[in-house]
C-alpha cells in the first residue's frame, strides 16, 4: 500500500475520532509533505532514515511559494508539530495496518516556551489605523499610494473582537452570525462539533466591537451562516485565511509578528 493510500485511512480514523479540524489540518499538511518529499513510497519500506531526511530538510531547506528566496525556516514548534503527526499516524498504522514502526526512536526537536509579547499601546493604534489599507506602494513617475481594502470590515471586525475577548482562532473560525448579541454586546462560543443545543460558553465585546460586527452583518446581508467569510469563495474563513489577512495588516502597519495568539496573550495580560 502506498503511503498516500495509508494517509486516507488515517484521516478516516481521525474524522471518526472527532478531532478538531485544527488537528487535522495540521497532520494532514505534515504528512502530505512526507508524501511529496519520499516520492509516495510503499508504506511498509519507510525507514527511520527516510523519517530523518524528512525532517532535516523540512529543518534546513523548506520553504513555501510565499517565502521562496528568503532565509525563512520553520520554527522548531512548527517542527514538533510534523513530528507528532508522523508519531500519530504510525501508532494507528502499527495497530490498524500491522506495520513496524519506522518512527520509534526519531529525536523530536527540542522545542522552548515562546516568550510572547503583548501587543502595547502604540502597536494596537497602528494596526487600527491601519486595517482599512494595503500597504505603501510606488510606480515609476507616481507618488507613494495606498489602495482601499475590500475586506477592511471583515478584517475590522476580526481584530476588535480578539482584542475585546482573547477567543482562540478556532473559536473565531467557527463563529456564526447567529452567534452574535448585537444587544446585549455578548458572543456564544460552541464547542467544538458540538450540536446547536449545547450551551456555550459567552464573552463579551465593547463598543467598537459592537459596531465592526454590525457592520459586517449589515453589509453581508444574511441573517444567518458563517460570520467571517471569504470572499473569493464565499466559505467560511479558515486559519490560514485570518493569518493571511493579519500577514497584510503586519505589512501596512509595520508591527512585527500579527498573529491570532498574540491578540489572546494582550487579552490575558490587560485583565489580569
Amino acid at each position: 500500500m502506498k503511503l498516500s493510500k495509508a494517509l486516507q485511512g488515517f484521516e478516516l480514523y481521525l474524522n471518526a475520532r472527532r478531532y478538531s479540524e485544527a488537528t487535522l489540518s495540521d497532520y494532514r499538511t505534515a504528512l502530505r509533505k512526507a508524501v511529496v518529499f519520499l516520492d509516495d513510497p510503499v508504506v511498509e519500506k519507510v525507514t527511520r532514515h527516510d523519517l530523518e531526511r524528512f525532517m532535516a530538510w523540512l529543518a534546513t531547506e523548506y520553504q513555501p511559494a510565499k517565502r521562496a528566496g528568503t532565509d525563512w525556516r520553520l520554527s522548531n514548534k512548527t517542527l514538533k508539530n510534523h513530528w507528532i503527526a508522523i508519531r500519530s499516524f504510525y501508532n494507528w498504522a502499527e495497530r490498524d495496518l500491522n506495520i513496524a514502526r519506522p518512527d520509534e526512536k526519531l529525536e523530536p526537536p527540542e522545542v522552548s516556551s515562546p516568550d510572547i509579547q503583548p501587543f502595547n499601546e502604540d502597536e494596537i493604534v497602528a494596526i487600527l489605523q491601519n486595517i482599512d489599507f494595503s500597504k505603501q506602494a510606488a510606480t515609476a513617475g507616481r507618488a507613494s499610494f495606498r489602495m482601499a481594502l475590500p475586506d477592511a470590515a471583515r478584517n475590522r471586525a476580526i481584530v476588535l473582537t480578539l482584542l475585546d475577548t482573547g477567543m482562540r482562532v478556532s473559536e473565531l473560525t467557527r463563529l456564526n452570525i447567529e452567534d452574535v448579541d448585537l444587544e446585549q454586546g455578548q458572543i456564544t462560543l460552541h464547542p467544538h462539533r458540538s450540536g446547536r443545543k449545547t450551551r456555550g460558553r459567552t464573552v463579551f465585546i465593547g463598543r467598537k466591537a459592537r459596531m465592526a460586527n454590525w457592520k459586517l452583518i449589515s453589509e453581508s446581508g444574511a441573517a444567518v451562516g458563517p460570520l467571517f467569510v471569504n470572499r473569493s469563495t464565499g466559505e467560511r474563513l479558515t486559519r490560514s485565511g485570518i493569518q493571511s489577512s493579519l500577514d497584510r495588516i503586519e505589512g501596512a502597519s509595520g508591527v512585527a509578528n500579527i498573529y491570532p495568539h498574540r491578540f489572546r496573550h494582550t487579552f490575558a495580560i490587560q485583565y489580569l
